[in-house]
């Protein structure tokens, strides 16, 4: 068994299907670790649905180094 942390993964939008994407990661044993969307409340609504998640306040922020591995 490896001992590997989870991948952490970004969330592009958080419409039906940033909803749809974020499930399908944590249903595949991943983390999702930052939520972009256009709408700032949408985005820290749905980050706040997963422990240790964060919104992102630009686009470039899901590209800072260490915020996600996909």
């Amino acid at each position: 068994m490896s001992s590997r942390p989870p991948l952490r993964a970004a969330v592009f939008g958080a419409g039906l299907m940033g909803r749809w994407h974020a499930d399908a990661v944590t249903r595949g044993g991943g983390v999702v670790s930052i939520v972009y969307d256009p709408d700032a409340g949408r985005a820290r609504t749905l980050a706040a649905r997963y422990p240790g998640a964060t919104a992102a306040a630009t686009v470039d922020d899901l590209f800072r180094p260490g915020a996600a591995d996909v």
